[in-house]
C-alpha cells in the first residue's frame, strides 16, 4: 500500500548517531564481546554508518518526461545519414517547439498547485522533458496527465573524492602518455585527436591557462572569470576551445547538507573554472592539453615526432589526444559541491549534434554511489551513444564496497574508468627553515582547497595537547592560545584515518593557527588532501615527519623553534620511481556493479589516476597533482578520441569495444594477484592497441555493455547458458587468433568453455563464438575474490566482509600474426544455489495445545564448511499485516521500485526460548515484490515502533551500510532523543552465515529489547509497529511530499509475551533468531489459542517462492 497522511507524519525525523551494542554481537570474524569497539560514540564513528532516507522532502529537483521522442532522434531520421556539418532539419525544430510548449503547459500546472515552482532546465533534445524544483505534493498531482510520460527525481552528481590509501604513486601526464603508450600512438599511425571534439561535463574550463592555448597570464585569467558574457576570443585558442555554457553559475550548489546549498543556478553564456574549482580544467588537460615545455610555454611542436624522453621533460604532459577539441559544459558551482545539472549538459551535446557539431566524446569524471542503473537519467546517455557520442565516465573513489560504483557510470553503454597506478611519484616540497639541524626542503603534497598563492613565510611550528594530537577535536581554550598565529603539527595515519583533513583545517582554523602540516604514515603519496579554502597546509612524508617531530617537541621544551615556509615555487618538485607500483590497482577506485540489473558490470577499463600532474586553474602555467577515477576518465576519453580518428565511421559502441577489447595489462594488489573485472574491468588501457586494432569482439546478448555477463544467476538444478561472441573485422585482411578462457575467480561447479579452439575473421566480415557456461549447484561453495580480504579491521575487531560470490575471467584471443595485438573479452556471472522448500500449516491438536509443528518439506541447502557453505535459513514470524503489490508508470526504474513495494511483514521474538529474557532479540520479517540487489541503499525498509502505543512512534529500525566496512547493519534510534541505541547484523548474521543478502526480496530487521526498554520487570511488553520504504525515485509515486514508496498498517506485537513463538534445536548454532530451513521443520509455541497466521520467510528459496503465509489451525473435536 502507499503511505497515509498519518504515516508520513511518523517519518520526518532525522537520526543522530550515537552506537550503544546491546544483547548480542556484530558479526565479528572471532568471539567479541556485545560492544567490541567500546563506547557507543566510537562505534558510530569508527562504523561511519549511512544516514537514513526517510527525511520527507518539501521541495525536491525532479524531472518530468513528457511524451514522444527527442528532437536529436527525430533529427537523425529527418537527416537520414551523418548529422556532422548539416544545419537543424525542419522536424527537429517543429519537435523542439511541440517540447518546449509541452514543458511550458506541466510547468504551469504545476504551479497552479501552489508552491513556488523553479525550472533547472527543459530537455528537448535526448530525453523530453523538464527538470524543475517544486514540492513533491504537487508533483503527484500532475502525474496523471497524459502528456506525461513519468516523474523522477535526479540523482544528484558530485565530483568523486579520493580516499586515503597506501603505497600508490603519482604520474605526470607525461608519465602516462608513456605508460598508456599514446606516444607510440602519435609516433606509428600519425593519430593526435585531429578532428576529434570532446565535450567535458565538469566545473568548467580554464581556457586562459598556456595549456589550452590561451595567453597563459592571471591577468587573462581574472579578466575572463569577471565576465558572465561568452568567452572574448582573445582569451582562448579556438582551434581548442570551441565553446560551451555556464549551466550553473558560481554559487550553485545542490548539496542539501552543504552550508553553501544553493539549489537554483544561475547560468550564463561564460563556463570558465572558477577559484574554487579547478577540476574540470585539470580533467580536460589530461584528455587533449596541448602540454607545456620545460619553460611552462605552450607545446606547438609535432607531436608524431616527440620521443618519449622528450615528453618526460615537459613541464605539463600532452593530453593523450592533444589535438583534439574541447567544449566545457559547466554543471557546479565555483565551489564545486553537488549537481543537478548533469542532464541539462547531456542535452545540450544533444542539440549540439542537430546543429552540425561534431561531438565524439563526453567526458563525466563525476558521479553518485551506489546509484542503480536503472536510473532514468541514463536514458539519455543512451541517446547520445545511439547517435554516435561515446560518454566516458568515472567509476568513483569509494574503494572496494561491493556494487558502490553508481550513477551515470552504471550506465550499460558507458564507458566506465577504474583507476591504475604507474609507479612513477612526485612531490611538493615545504622548506624547513629552522633550525639548521632539520633545515632543508623535505617531500610533501600541499592541500587542495586553499588556491591562494602559498605566502607563508617562516611560520613557527607547534603541537597540540597530546589528547588531541590529530586535531579531530576542537582545541581546547589552552590548546587554542598555544596555537594561535603559528603552524600546527598534526598526526595523520593515511591507512587508518582518524579523522578528514577538511575537519582538522577547520578546527586548526578557529584556533587561529596560520596553517596545518600532517605527518603522514606513508613516503609515497596516494590520494591528496582537502584541507580548507582559509589556510594553507600540507601532508608531509613518514621520513619527514619522523626529522621533524622530534625538533618541534625540543622546541617546546625550550629549544630552538622550528620555522618553516610554503611556496608555489616547490609544487611538484620532487619524483621517483617506485617500479613495485606499476600497474597495482588505485585502492580507492570503487568496486562496480555485479549484474543485478540487466546483466550490467562495471567498470569497464583502467586507467593511470593517482595524483595525475595536469593544469592548475586560474596560474596561467602551474600545474598540479590530483587522485581519483576522475582522473583515469580523462586518459580513456582521450584514448577513445584517438580510435575514433582511426577508425571513421566507426559507431560509439565500437570504439568502445576497441578500447576495451585492447585493454589487456592486467592490474595486481600489492602480494601480486590480479585483479578480475569488478575491479579492473578488461584491464589497463593501451593507446596504441587501441588505434591499430582492426578487430573487436562483444557478447551479441550484452551489445551495449561488450562484456559477457550472466548476471545473477539463480540455480536450484543443472544449467547451461551460453553467450555468442561476435568478431568484426573492419580491416581489409582476414586475420586468425587461438582462443582460450583465463580465469581470475574460480567457483567450485561452474565452468566456462568457447565451441573452438580457433576462429578466423574474414575480411570486412564476422566470425561468430559460442561461449557456454555450466553450474552444478550441487558443487557451489561461497568462494571470495582473491584480490578481497575476508575481514575487515577496525580498531582492533575483525569484521566479516559482505561479498558476491562469482566467477570471472576473460576469453583471450591470441593473434596468429605476432605483429598484431591480442584481444579480451570480461566474462562474468554471479551464480548461487537456492533452495525449493515449503511449509504446511502447523496444527494443534486442541484448543488447549501449546506445541506443534510447521512441517517443512522440498529441498534445502546443505553444502560446503565454514564461510563457504551454503545452509538453507528460513525465518518465522507472527504476520502482522499484508500490502497490496503497487503498479509503477512507465519510464521510472520498476526494477528498484519493485524492491521497495512491501508485500508482507511480520515480528518474531526469541526471548520466550531463553533463560535470560532480558537478552531477548525481537526480529521483523519484511517481504517485497522484487529482490533488492543490495540492501541499506534506496529503498530500504524501515520499521516504526510505537511502544506505549500512544499512536506517536519511539523509535525506528532501519538498514544501514558502513563506510568503514563492506557490511550491512540493522540500526536503532530512539526518536526522542535521536539517538541510534542499538546495533544488528542485517539479516540476523551473528555467526558469518551465507544469508543471501545480495538480491533477494526478504529482509529480516533484528533489534534488542533492552535497546527498546524492556525488561522483565516492565509492565507491558506489547507495541504497535508499521513498516515503510523510501526511495529517491518516489515523489512521482507519493500522494504527500516525502519519500516513501510503500507503507503498512500498523500491526501489533508482544516482545515477551508473543501470541506465536518459534523454536528449533539447532537454533543455538545460528544466533537464535534464522532457524534451519529443513525437514521436520519449526516447532510453533503458544499460550493460547490464536487466529494469528505466521509469514515464513525461506532465505534462499527462488525470489518468487521466498514467502509464504501460513494458517495456524487447531484439530476439530
Amino acid at each position: 500500500m502507499r503511505p497515509s497522511r498519518r504515516s508520513v507524519g511518523t517519518l520526518c525525523v532525522v537520526a543522530a548517531a550515537t552506537i550503544a551494542l546491546v544483547s548480542t554481537p556484530l558479526t565479528v570474524a572471532s568471539a567479541a564481546p556485545a560492544n567490541p569497539l567500546g563506547s557507543a560514540s566510537k562505534t558510530a564513528d569508527l562504523l561511519k554508518l549511512s544516514s537514513p532516507l526517510r527525511e520527507a522532502k518539501g521541495s525536491v529537483a525532479a524531472f518530468i518526461r513528457v511524451s514522444g521522442t527527442g528532437a536529436l532522434s527525430v533529427d537523425a531520421s529527418a537527416k537520414g545519414g551523418k548529422l556532422t556539418g548539416r544545419p537543424q532539419s525542419t522536424a527537429a525544430k517543429n519537435r523542439v517547439s511541440a517540447i518546449r510548449q509541452n514543458a511550458a503547459a506541466v510547468t504551469k500546472a504545476l504551479a497552479a498547485q501552489g508552491p513556488k515552482v523553479t525550472t533547472l532546465y527543459t530537455t528537448e533534445y535526448t530525453v523530453p522533458g523538464v527538470a524543475v524544483i517544486a514540492d513533491a505534493g504537487s508533483l503527484a498531482t500532475i502525474a496523471a496527465r497524459s502528456d506525461v510520460v513519468s516523474i523522477t527525481p535526479i540523482a544528484p552528481k558530485s565530483i568523486p573524492t579520493p580516499v586515503a590509501t597506501k603505497g600508490e604513486a603519482s604520474p605526470l601526464n607525461s608519465t602516462s602518455d608513456v605508460y598508456t603508450r599514446a606516444v607510440q600512438a602519435w609516433q606509428q599511425t600519425g593519430h593526435t585527436g585531429t578532428g576529434v571534439n570532446i565535450a567535458v561535463i565538469d566545473t568548467g574550463l580554464d581556457y586562459t591557462h598556456a595549456d589550452f592555448g590561451g595567453p597563459g597570464t592571471t591577468a587573462a585569467y581574472d579578466e575572463a572569470l569577471s565576465s558572465t558574457g561568452a568567452p572574448d576570443p582573445a582569451l582562448f585558442d579556438s582551434a581548442k576551445f570551441l565553446g560551451g555554457t555556464d549551466f550553473a553559475g558560481p554559487t550553485y550548489d545542490a548539496d542539501p547538507s552543504s552550508q553553501a546549498y544553493d539549489p537554483v543556478p544561475n547560468p550564463d553564456a561564460n563556463p570558465i573554472d572558477g577559484r574554487g574549482g579547478g577540476h574540470g580544467s585539470h580533467v580536460a588537460g589530461t584528455a587533449a592539453g596541448f602540454g607545456l615545455d620545460s619553460d611552462k610555454k605552450t607545446f606547438t611542436g609535432d607531436y608524431t615526432k616527440l620521443t618519449e624522453d622528450e615528453v618526460k621533460t615537459m613541464s605539463i604532459g600532452p593530453g593523450t589526444a592533444p589535438d583534439a577539441g574541447l567544449y566545457s559544459l559547466k554543471v557546479f558551482g565555483d565551489g564545486g559541491g553537488s549537481t543537478d545539472l548533469t542532464g541539462a549538459a547531456l542535452d545540450w551535446v544533444g542539440q549540439a549534434l542537430t546543429e552540425g557539431k561534431d561531438i565524439n566524446v563526453i567526458n563525466l569524471s563525476l558521479g553518485s554511489d551506489y546509484s542503480n542503473p536503472d536510473d532514468p537519467d541514463n536514458a539519455k546517455i543512451d541517446s547520445l551513444v545511439a547517435r554516435g557520442v561515446l560518454p566516458v565516465i568515472a567509476s568513483g573513489n569509494a574503494g572496494d564496497f561491493t556494487d558502490i560504483g553508481g550513477s551515470p557510470g552504471d550506465a550499460e553503454n558507458a564507458l566506465t574508468v577504474a583507476a591504475a597506478t604507474t609507479g612513477a611519484a612526485v612531490f611538493d616540497g615545504v622548506d624547513v627553515t629552522a633550525p639548521s639541524s632539520v633545515a632543508g626542503t623535505i617531500r610533501a603534497q600541499y592541500s587542495i582547497s586553499y588556491t591562494k598563492p602559498l605566502a607563508l613565510t617562516d611560520g613557527v611550528v607547534t603541537l597540540p595537547s597530546a589528547a588531541n594530537a590529530a586535531g579531530c577535536d576542537p582545541y581546547t581554550a589552552a590548546d587554542a592560545a598555544k596555537v594561535k598565529g603559528k603552524v600546527v603539527l598534526l598526526k595523520w595515519t593515511d591507512t587508518a584515518l582518524e579523522c578528514g583533513s577538511v575537519k582538522r583545517f577547520d578546527n586548526a582554523t578557529a584556533a587561529g593557527a596560520i596553517g596545518v602540516l600532517l605527518g603522514g604514515s606513508v613516503n609515497v603519496f596516494d590520494a591528496g588532501i582537502s584541507g580548507n579554502a582559509v589556510i594553507p597546509g600540507a601532508e608531509i612524508t613518514k621520513d619527514a615527519y619522523a626529522k621533524l617531530l622530534p625538533a618541534v617537541t625540543a622546541a617546546e621544551a625550550g629549544g630552538t623553534p622550528v620555522t618553516v615556509s610554503f611556496k608555489d615555487s616547490l609544487r611538484l618538485f620532487d619524483q621517483a620511481i617506485d617500479s613495485t607500483l606499476t600497474d597495482t590497482l588505485a585502492t580507492f577506485s570503487s568496486r562496480g556493479v555485479h549484474g543485478s540489473y540487466s546483466n550490467i558490470i562495471k567498470p569497464d577499463v583502467a586507467a593511470p589516476g593517482v595524483n595525475v600532474v595536469s593544469v592548475r586553474s586560474g596560474t596561467g602555467t602551474d600545474r598540479e597533482a590530483e587522485s581519483g577515477t576522475s582522473m583515469a576518465t580523462p586518459d580513456t576519453a582521450g584514448i577513445a578520441a584517438l580510435t575514433f580518428e582511426a577508425h571513421d565511421g566507426w559507431s560509439a559502441l565500437q570504439v568502445k569495444q576497441a578500447v576495451m577489447n585492447t585493454a589487456t595489462h592486467d592490474l595486481k594488489n600489492a602480494a601480486g594477484t590480479l585483479y578480475s573485472t569488478l575491479s579492473q574491468g578488461t584491464g589497463r588501457i593501451d593507446a596504441l592497441q587501441a588505434v591499430t586494432n582492426q578487430v573487436t569482439v562483444t557478447s551479441t546478448q550484452n551489445a551495449g555493455l561488450v562484456s559477457a555477463s550472466f548476471g545473477v544467476v539463480p540455480v536450484s538444478a543443472a544449467k547451461t547458458a551460453t553467450r555468442t561472441l561476435t568478431l568484426h573485422n573492419s580491416g581489409n585482411a582476414s586475420q586468425t587468433f587461438t582462443t582460450s578462457y583465463s580465469s581470475r575467480i574460480t567457483q567450485p561447479g561452474v565452468s566456462f568453455t568457447l565451441s573452438a579452439p580457433k576462429v578466423v575473421v574474414p575480411a570486412r566480415g564476422d566470425a561468430t563464438l559460442t561461449l557456454t557456461m555450466k553450474i552444478d549447484p550441487s558443487k557451489l561453495r561461497k568462494v571470495i575474490d582473491p584480490t578481497q580480504d575476508a575481514t575487515t579491521n577496525v580498531s582492533g575487531v575483525d569484521f566479516v566482509r559482505e561479498f558476491v560470490a562469482a566467477a570471472s575471467g576473460y576469453v583471450k584471443f591470441d593473434s596468429a600474426d605476432r605483429t598484431k595485438s591480442g584481444l579480451r573479452l570480461s566474462v562474468f556471472a554471479a551464480p548461487k544455489p537456492v533452495s525449493a522448500n515449503t511449509a504446511t500449516s502447523p496444527v494443534f491438536a486442541k484448543s488447549t495445545s501449546t506445541q506443534a509443528t510447521l512441517k517443512i518439506s522440498g529441498t534445502t541447502l546443505n553444502q560446503g564448511t565454514g564461510s563457504q557453505a551454503y545452509l538453507g535459513l528460513a525465518a518465522p514470524f507472527v504476520l502482522g499485516a499484508n500490502s497490496a503489490k503497487l503498479t509503477f508508470p512507465t519510464g521510472s526504474p520498476k526494477q528498484s521500485l519493485a524492491g521497495a513495494d512491501i508485500l508482507a511483514v511480520g515480528a518474531s521474538s526469541n526471548a520466550p526460548n531463553l533463560t535470560d529474557k532480558n537478552k531477548g532479540i525481537v526480529s521483523f520479517g519484511i517481504k517485497t515484490a522484487g529482490p533488492i540487489a543490495n540492501p541499506g541503499l534506496d529503498g530500504a525498509p524501515e520499521v516504526f515502533i510505537d511502544t506505549n502505543r500512544d499512536g506517536t512512534d519511539d523509535f525506528v529500525s532501519y538498514v544501514t551500510k558502513s563506510a568503514s566496512v563492506d557490511a550491512t547493519f540493522v540500526a536503532t534510534d530512539n526518536l526522542s532523543t535521536n539517538k541510534t541505541v542499538d546495533l544488528q547484523p542485517y539479516n540476523a548474521n551473528y555467526l558469518d552465515k551465507d544469508v543471501n543478502t545480495f538480491d533477494s526480496s526478504v529482509a529480516v530487521l533484528p533489534v534488542s529489547l533492552a535497546a527498546l526498554g524492556y525488561t522483565t520487570k516492565s509492565k507491558s511488553t506489547a507495541f504497535n509497529y508499521h513498516v515503510a520504504t523510501f526511495s529517491n525515485y518516489a515523489p512521482g509515486l507519493a500522494e504527500t511530499d516525502s519519500t516513501v514508496v510503500d507503507s503498512t498498517h500498523s500491526a501489533s506485537f508482544d516482545a515477551l509475551k508473543p501470541s506465536l513463538w518459534f523454536s528449533q534445536k539447532k537454533a543455538d548454532d545460528l544466533g537464535g533468531v534464522l532457524l534451519r530451513d529443513q525437514s521436520p521443520g519449526i516447532a510453533v509455541h503458544r499460550t493460547k489459542a490464536s487466529t494469528k497466521q505466521i509469514l515464513l520467510l525461506h532465505l534462499h528459496n527462488a525470489v518468487a517462492k521466498q514467502a509464504q503465509t501460513v494458517t495456524v489451525t487447531t484439530k476439530k473435536k
